[in-house]
């Protein structure tokens, strides 16, 4: 399940570049997308995935500088802030008026789905225990904290001023129309940012789904397996998840959907176990058989709830029946203390 989230990280860029490109160059979705995987397997393969993390630091500097262009090229196409925000709609500046525009039903599923199901992608921990020195932790979580917090900060304002600039486009056409509108130095710039974008995303997802597979599983199985023969698998698995990634892209093309889909499966599953878990740490309360019909009750009862369409969004149905299974079954299989 800790496959999951960081599988919809790669495939939503791929469809995100489909659909962006698309709409600038006019050329075919899926052509699109397919020569997007050839590319981003040509830069993840060579190095066993031991380039992702300089990689993902430059492409970060160049994002940064490149968002604050962005940010100023958009106010000057939309007359200053002022004339942007006489020109939105209102309903979108106040809390209460952006969920009523947006649908509570489709907020609270990004609460239980992406705030539950980011605490759980283990990309993140992998990345902590990554670092030497334990003192480093709490700047390293604070520097990204920071960063996504400006990174929201300017996904609204790109999103909200676009919005007044062409107030009929579609949310996955949103990108493509503002690169268009751009001057050939510019575009080029953010085509460069858009690219950089995706292709540290998606390298960083392949990158922890195979570290997943070949350390946390074919590692545990066979432990005396050479550091050839890993790397040998290494880029197996990154073939074969970037083939599996492509397929499913072509059939679904909604990158929103997925990013929500896998990040509400790896909350229903993981959620529980991992922090009620952990909050009952000392208390010898929660079994192994409890932490294993958490996570198999949290994903039939999100897959359950999903197909069936249920009122209560699928996330929070899956979170629920997990905290019951977990109470439960640890209740019935705790061990008697001895007399």
């Amino acid at each position: 399940m800790t496959i999951f989230v960081p599988f919809g990280w790669i495939t939503s860029q791929i469809t995100a570049f489909g659909s962006i490109y698309a709409t600038i160059t006019g050329l075919d979705y899926t052509m699109l997308c397919i020569i997007f995987v050839i590319v981003s397997l040509l830069f993840v393969m060579p190095a066993g995935l031991k380039t992702v993390a300089w990689t993902d630091f430059i492409f970060a500097c160049f994002m940064i500088f490149m968002c604050i262009v962005c940010i100023v090229e958009v106010t000057n196409m939309g007359g200053g802030w002022s004339n942007i925000k006489a020109n939105m709609d209102p309903a979108m500046l106040s809390m209460s008026g952006s969920i009523n525009k947006l649908g509570a039903g489709t907020v609270l599923l990004w609460v239980f789905s992406v705030l539950p199901g980011g605490v759980t992608n283990q990309l993140y921990f992998q990345r902590v225990c990554a670092i030497k020195e334990e003192k480093q932790i709490a700047k390293s979580l604070a520097i990204s904290a920071f960063l996504a917090f400006l990174a929201f900060v300017w996904a609204v304002y790109m999103g909200m001023s676009i919005s007044t600039l062409n107030p009929n486009l579609d949310q996955n056409s949103a990108t493509g129309w503002f690169m268009a509108q751009l001057s050939t130095p510019l575009l080029a710039g953010f085509a460069a940012l858009v690219f950089a974008t995706m292709m540290s995303t998606v390298s960083s997802g392949a990158q922890s789904v195979v570290v997943n597979i070949t350390r946390d599983i074919i590692g545990v199985l066979k432990p005396d397996v050479s550091s050839e023969r890993m790397l040998f698998l290494s880029r197996a698995l990154s073939l074969v998840t970037m083939a599996v990634a492509t397929v499913m892209c072509l059939v679904f093309t909604d990158t929103l959907t997925w990013l929500v889909a896998t990040y509400a499966f790896s909350a229903a599953t993981l959620a529980c176990p991992i922090y009620v878990g952990y909050l009952y740490r000392n208390k010898k309360f929660i079994t192994t058989p409890g932490l294993i019909a958490s996570m198999v009750g949290g994903c039939v009862g999100c897959a359950v709830a999903m197909v069936m369409e249920t009122t209560i969004n699928y996330a929070a149905i899956g979170i629920i029946v997990s905290f019951v299974a977990l109470m439960v079954v640890s209740a019935l299989t705790k061990p008697k203390k001895a007399e």
